[in-house]
């Protein structure tokens, strides 16, 4: 299984602000390409989304269960249907003086064991520049990789 961490600062937005943009996934695709769309549920007290955005030359999709913690401003996510083996981690969101660290870490297999050494990393920075297209969609072109990968 790879892990995939990354950091990057939000210059000038708080860290309340910042997790409510992030908790509203629905709103990713007006702000970036490579999510092509997200839809949300809610069943038995439990938050599930639908992804589908651009892998390489291709479309992933999947269903996540999520989580959400405003005291804490994490979101967690575990995959529960999709085109990869395992895809969980989590967001967390730090403020001091009024900017913001957004930290991400994802966990994921593939699930194709003898190409893993070739289609897992390719993943992975498919996946490191989603997160920063995501986050400069979202909060604009000033946001800042502190923590280019780890893992």
């Amino acid at each position: 299984m790879r892990e995939l961490a990354i950091e990057i600062m939000v210059p000038d937005r708080p860290a309340a602000e910042v997790y409510a943009i992030l908790c509203d996934f629905e709103r990713y695709p007006h702000h970036t390409p490579e999510v092509r769309s997200v839809t949300r549920e809610t069943s038995d007290g439990e938050h599930f989304s639908t992804w589908e955005t651009t892998f390489r030359d291709g479309i992933l999709r999947w269903r996540e269960r999520d989580s959400f913690d405003p005291v804490t401003n994490t979101i967690g996510f575990e995959q529960t249907d999709g085109d990869i083996e395992h895809f969980s981690g989590w967001w967390k969101i730090d403020g001091e003086n009024g900017s913001s660290s957004v930290r991400f870490n994802a966990k994921f297999d593939m699930g194709i064991p003898s190409l893993s050494d070739i289609i897992e990393p390719i993943a992975e920075q498919a996946l490191r520049d989603n997160i920063v297209a995501i986050l400069r969609g979202l909060f604009g072109p000033q946001v800042v990789v502190v923590q280019p990968a780890a893992g």
